[in-house]
């Protein structure tokens, strides 16, 4: 007498526990080996977008001569946004695919000495939030702005109004609220009333004593979460935000003492990762939330040396990912 044969249900049911209990095994692997770290570097010249594995295999030149840099993953991998002067004058926001081929401009910003840069993806992908400093009378005068235009470039709108720099900013995986660094050049720290910033992308520079605030993207609501602190960084639940900071130096802050740190999304329960002379900066998360990949700009600050370093989402587990010299970072996960 034959076995009876097991229904669809059956097997289905079988599947489903399967994968319940292989999902995290799965997804682990996943986000560990096949989704790449997209990086900016000049080991080989001009800076230009790099992908490499998360155990640092398999690194891969994306763009060639284009001068291009902060590279930032579209929602569904297919595109990366990246600032570049490939047009000849300052940066501007240009789309490529993931493969770095058809890169094209998003942004023209007007006025001599203007740019627009630091681009960030909604969680839809249907929009994109950069800063720029058109907004000034005339253009360029007035520090940087948040902006949010759709992903071809159109429909762009003013978020902030500055008399300082409002920078970096990073829509939250809900797409309820974008997290930017803002500095007030004339008070030298970050505690100050809404609109009001100034960043720079090297560590010799006040960008360090800036302070992360919240905003809604229609631009209502600013709110500070912490003074001391800069390029923000969502946890892929939404319920953490890493930056970059020299909180632990409280007034006495330097340049060359700049650390890792994540806190709650209401600013509370701040943790420092990183505990080593010199700087640490741009931290971004792994898709499972459980590493996070930052660029050490050296014990000098200078940026010299730098290259891209991992660390758990728990502080341990420290390891260098790169290290090809000067202008290397900016990774995006």
């Amino acid at each position: 007498m034959s076995k009876p044969k097991p229904s669809t249900l059956t097997i289905l049911f079988i599947v489903v526990v399967v994968a319940a209990l292989l999902g995290p095994q799965v997804s682990e692997q996943a986000h560990g080996q096949q989704w790449k770290i997209a990086f900016e570097s000049g080991r080989e010249g001009d800076s230009d977008i790099y992908l490499v594995n998360p155990d640092g295999s398999n690194l891969q030149r994306l763009t060639k001569g284009k001068n291009a840099w902060e590279p930032d993953w579209s929602p569904d991998r297919s595109q990366i946004l990246v600032a570049s002067t490939l047009h000849g004058g300052e940066d501007e926001v240009y789309v490529m695919d993931a493969d770095g081929s058809n890169m094209r401009r998003l942004t023209h910003t007007p006025g001599e000495g203007t740019s627009s840069w630091a681009a960030d993806w909604s969680p839809d992908g249907q929009k994109i939030v950069f800063m720029s400093n058109r907004g000034g009378s005339p253009p360029g005068s007035d520090g940087y702005d948040l902006y949010v235009m759709n992903a071809d470039g159109s429909n762009l709108r003013q978020l902030t109004r500055a008399h300082g720099w409002n920078a970096a900013p990073a829509w939250s995986p809900d797409g309820d609220h974008i997290a930017f660094g803002s500095y007030d050049e004339s008070k030298g720290k970050g505690d100050v009333p809404p609109g009001m910033g100034w960043y720079r992308t090297s560590p010799s520079s006040p960008m360090w004593r800036a302070g992360i605030w919240l905003i809604a993207p229609d631009g209502t609501g600013p709110r500070r979460l912490i003074n001391h602190g800069e390029r923000p960084s969502w946890s892929p639940d939404g319920k953490k935000i890493a930056f970059a900071s020299s909180h632990h130096a409280g007034e006495q802050q330097t340049d060359t003492d700049i650390e890792i740190y994540v806190m709650d999304v209401d600013g509370a329960n701040i943790q420092r990762l990183t505990h080593r002379p010199g700087a640490d900066g741009n931290p971004d998360w792994s898709p499972d939330g459980t590493k996070i990949v930052f660029n050490f700009y050296g014990e000098d600050g200078t940026g010299e040396e730098v290259g891209l370093w991992l660390i758990g989402a728990d502080g341990m587990n420290l390891r260098r990912l790169t290290a090809g010299g000067r202008n290397e970072g900016h990774a995006n996960w």
